[in-house]
């Protein structure tokens, strides 16, 4: 039977981390280190946890401790990164979180977000669904790999027509890899507006030069420029083989000028040039919800395309007395 043992991740093992993060169809940047380095900074703890085999790093998971009222959450976003038919690497990541909550007796959950579509039965038997989802569970991910033909026939006429007039308004696309002060400026004075307009809690522009400067080469902001003045922005993350739509902003008095049309279609056009694999538009309301908070921006990102890939959203395990006897099922299992 194959040996598996978890241990910390080394400074020295980050290219082998990345490499393992970027070629995972379940994961993504926020299983980075540059995506570690903002937690902390945040007042985030982060174990690195790595899945060995033979001395190979060859998956884990980077979890987070937060805090929630008198305790504390682990949580592993986009991950962990594991063979999901295999019990023992799972029964393994566990062993360590039982070691790290040994130590503080306030952690109570652990709670994965894999990027899956179907959840295991067997983790089913311990694992429950949780309420609380830190990424999105539905979104629509576009497949650059076919030819941009192929991809603009998905749009709706409707869409197609209104990137058409933004560019006879005048419109101009621009894209700014590793955005400097200025430009992030630029894309939060828009963000303002939007959160105002929609009534949302207002992120600190600290957070958004924090992640730039972070993520450094995978942060690309998008603009839409009506004579030098941004009226639509976006805010994106490129990790890996794909780009995903972390924030958008615009501003309303330019709505005529469909200005959200021209981005979107911008960043796609940009997003497969520079060979990315898929474009993730980061969340859309469940099916059949539609006085959901999201309906409205869900509407107009159907107008770019209608399939949609529905994840098994985050589960967690409670951390209780009974979690030893989890611990010997699992061993049970996989001997």
């Amino acid at each position: 039977m194959t040996k598996y043992v978890c241990k910390f991740i080394t400074n020295e093992e980050k290219d082998t981390w990345e490499n393992i993060v970027k070629n995972s169809s379940i994961s993504g940047f926020q299983q980075s280190f540059n995506w570690a380095n903002i937690k902390k900074q945040t007042n985030n703890v982060c174990h690195r946890i790595g899945l060995y085999c033979d001395e190979k790093l060859i998956g884990g998971g980077l979890v987070y401790e937060y805090k929630v009222k008198n305790w504390k959450v682990l949580h592993c976003p986009e991950g962990p990164i594991i063979d999901y038919t295999n019990i023992n690497q799972m029964a393994e990541i566990l062993k360590v979180i039982k070691s790290i909550s040994a130590k503080d007796p306030i952690i109570t959950t652990f709670k994965i977000e894999p990027r899956l579509k179907e959840f295991p039965k067997e983790l089913s038997k311990i694992f429950r669904k949780s309420n609380n989802h830190h990424l999105p569970n539905n979104t629509i991910v576009i497949d650059l790999t076919q030819p941009f033909e192929e991809i603009e026939n998905e749009m709706k006429s409707k869409f197609k027509y209104n990137v058409r007039l933004a560019k006879k308004k005048g419109l101009i696309a621009n894209h700014y890899i590793n955005p400097n002060k200025n430009i992030i400026n630029e894309f939060y004075e828009i963000y303002k507006l939007t959160a105002k307009r929609n009534n949302f809690k207002l992120k600190s522009i600290k957070i958004f030069e924090l992640i730039a400067k972070e993520m450094e080469e995978n942060c690309i902001i998008t603009t839409i420029s009506l004579e030098d003045k941004a009226v639509s922005a976006a805010f994106n993350i490129g990790y890996g083989n794909r780009l995903t739509y972390y924030f958008g902003a615009s501003d309303n008095n330019y709505r005529n000028y469909m200005p959200n049309n021209l981005l979107q279609f911008s960043i796609i056009e940009w997003a497969k040039s520079n060979k990315y694999k898929a474009y993730d538009l980061w969340g859309i309301s469940p099916k059949n919800s539609n006085n959901h908070e999201w309906s409205g921006f869900t509407k107009f990102k159907k107008q770019i395309q209608q399939k949609e890939l529905n994840l098994v959203g985050a589960h967690d395990l409670a951390l209780n007395s009974e979690y030893d006897e989890y611990l010997k099922y699992y061993r049970q299992l996989g001997s």
